[in-house]
């Protein structure tokens, strides 16, 4: 897809947004809160609908060389493609200005609700490498999640930093622990002794670990 050379490229796009049909707009700005790739089916479910009503709604998102489809479901026809593998429903958005245009053509509510039903969807669905996706989602939305069971699970998946921490990605492995702390409950120590443990320790050591660029961090998590 060709962009315009300018300064406000975003800009740009967030009119093409606009100028969808609701429906349309409406797809493409879930599937921006997914990524720049998504899943057709991903987004049904989120939507309480079909594969196929998903494929119809972003069908002038695709017309408009905003989005790109990935896979043979969209030639065969979504709702008649029910065997074909996973990565033969996914779609891409054609380059990540859109995905930024969708996402930010979304108000501040929205884009956070999105965000928690995603997390707890993806949770149900997936096993796994797919534990960083629900994280991510519901680190978006953490001030939506007031449930007290889960917010406990909140932490406890911000726990998972540690795959990040010995894989050397000191970074994201202190804002998930970060966030698990943020999720704790005033009272874990005594109520969770365990996992108040993990994420201040673990905190502690990817801070610690930090490059001298985010000494502020550092000093923040201690």
């Amino acid at each position: 897809m060709a962009l315009p050379n300018t300064e406000n490229v975003v800009e740009f796009l967030l009119a093409r947004v606009a100028e969808l049909p609701p429906a349309a707009r409406l797809a493409l700005q879930r599937a921006s809160c997914v990524g720049d790739t998504f899943d057709l089916r991903l987004l049904a479910e989120l939507g309480g609908t079909s594969a196929g009503a998903v494929q119809s709604d972003l069908r002038p998102a695709v017309e408009g060389g905003l989005v790109s489809p990935l896979g043979a479901s969209w030639a065969l026809g979504a709702d008649e493609a029910p065997e074909l593998p996973e990565e033969a429903w996914r779609c891409r958005f054609v380059h990540d200005r859109v995905q930024q245009a969708a996402y930010r053509s979304m108000n501040p509510a929205e884009v956070r609700e999105t965000h928690l039903r995603l997390g707890w969807m993806i949770a149900r669905r997936r096993e796994g490498a797919w534990r960083f996706e629900v994280v991510k989602h519901l680190n978006l939305a953490a001030d939506l999640v007031v449930d007290p069971t889960e917010r406990v699970t909140l932490a406890r998946l911000n726990l998972d930093g540690r795959q990040a921490l010995r894989a050397a990605a000191f970074g994201p492995a202190a804002e998930f622990f970060e966030a698990g702390l943020a999720a704790l409950h005033p009272d874990a120590w005594e109520t969770d002794y365990e996992l108040a443990l993990g994420l201040h320790v673990d905190a502690a050591e990817a801070a610690y670990r930090l490059p001298p660029s985010n000494a502020s961090r550092r000093s923040s998590t201690w």
